[in-house]
């Protein structure tokens, strides 16, 4: 499990530099993707040896710091394979390690498993002996697979690597299915113990927290998150770990979350982090008055807001899929229902034959059909 932050902001929380000369060492930096400060004021240091309060068999020997957030920190460990996340507060770290036992049970492809938790005794290594330094929260975690996605994003440099993990725009509607029903997975009544009846939704999706592999995604961190126990049924670990009942308002609030991490992924990925505003911008609110064939053609066009690498994929299929977004945002968030209207759309594209002729050529076939049937629009 990685924790990482916007280097700028990280290097703004964790040293002496303004935010200004923050931000221009990172922009020096970001091409070759080294982060401004790594781990510089951390918890802990390499060779401490974490204790578990009240149980004097567990023990780990920190090794390499993987990175720092706001919450905690993430090192790999001596001898292991398992990653150990020390933490800034000392809550959550059960209902944290919790979520991801029973997240791992419903989907251990898609998600982590947590192995212990805990208050720790760090000791430092003094000579020939150990000396207590301080205490800390942690959370002992299964290693994702693959490559942070967040890292491809940014800069256009990384563009080739993102490539490799989204070959085409096809991939991407793949992916976002793929997504969809990990999404789907967390949020059924767990049916093994202790997730007998548990609901869960993750509630800080983040590219950060997103590995890529030949198996497909990883879904990491999940200090903020929502579990609830379903209908009537008895959710109770034991008298820490105690569920709530599901309310209509929660599973409204949850599900309309999911759509909206949903839609924001199609976007981020086809269109660019810097297209983020979906909602806001002046190219998705002329979206209702737009036929399906013009907003192909803006899709692929130069000027459009298409990545260069999708840009000569669109067709009338996919962009479909945009449409049904843009809808669900401006009208049907209010019913936030699951699933979402628009995952009929991605179907839909994931199943249609991919574009083979010119798109001129695709625009003449839809203005012989339209004797037969009106234009569409949105």
């Amino acid at each position: 499990m990685h924790l990482k932050i916007v280097p700028w902001l990280k290097c703004a929380l964790v040293s002496t530099m303004s935010l200004r000369q923050c931000l221009r060492v990172c922009v020096l930096l970001v091409t070759v993707d080294i982060l401004c400060v790594a781990c510089r004021h951390s918890k802990l240091k390499p060779g401490d040896v974490v204790k578990k309060k009240g149980d004097n068999g567990k023990e780990y020997v920190v090794q390499t710091c993987l990175g720092m957030g706001v919450q905690g920190e993430v090192w790999t460990l001596n001898g292991s394979d398992r990653l150990l996340k020390a933490r800034v507060a000392h809550k959550n770290v059960n209902r944290e390690c919790l979520f991801g036992k029973i997240a791992a049970q419903k989907d251990s492809t898609h998600f982590t498993n947590c192995f212990d938790h805990g208050e720790g005794e760090v000791w430092k290594v003094e000579g020939s002996e150990l000396k207590l330094e301080k205490q800390i929260a942690y959370t002992l975690w299964e290693r994702a697979k693959g490559q942070q996605i967040s890292t491809l994003m940014s800069p256009p440099s990384r563009a080739k690597e993102l490539n490799k993990v989204f070959p085409d725009l096809h991939s991407v509607f793949d992916r976002l299915n793929e997504l969809f029903h990990m999404f789907d997975t967390l949020q059924q009544p767990g049916t093994i113990a202790p997730g007998i009846g548990v609901r869960q939704w993750t509630q800080d999706w983040q590219w950060a927290h997103m590995f890529a592999s030949a198996d497909g995604f990883t879904l990491i961190d999940y200090g903020m998150q929502t579990q609830c126990c379903n209908g009537s049924q008895e959710c109770a670990v034991n008298s820490v770990n105690y569920f709530e009942p599901c309310t209509s308002n929660l599973l409204r609030a949850s599900s309309l979350s999911a759509s909206k991490y949903l839609t924001q992924f199609m976007v981020d990925l086809a269109f660019g982090q810097s297209f983020s505003q979906f909602g806001q911008s002046d190219w998705f609110k002329r979206l209702h008055n737009t036929s399906l064939e013009s907003l192909v053609r803006d899709l692929r066009s130069g000027s459009g807001p298409s990545r260069e690498m999708f840009r000569d994929q669109w067709d009338l299929q996919s962009a479909k899929v945009i449409v049904e977004m843009a809808k669900w945002r401006r009208v049907h968030e209010v019913d936030a229902q699951w699933p979402p209207l628009f995952m009929n759309s991605i179907k839909v594209a994931l199943e249609s034959v991919p574009l083979s002729t010119p798109i001129t050529q695709e625009l003449l076939d839809v203005d012989r059909k339209k004797s037969l049937s009106p234009p569409i629009h949105v």
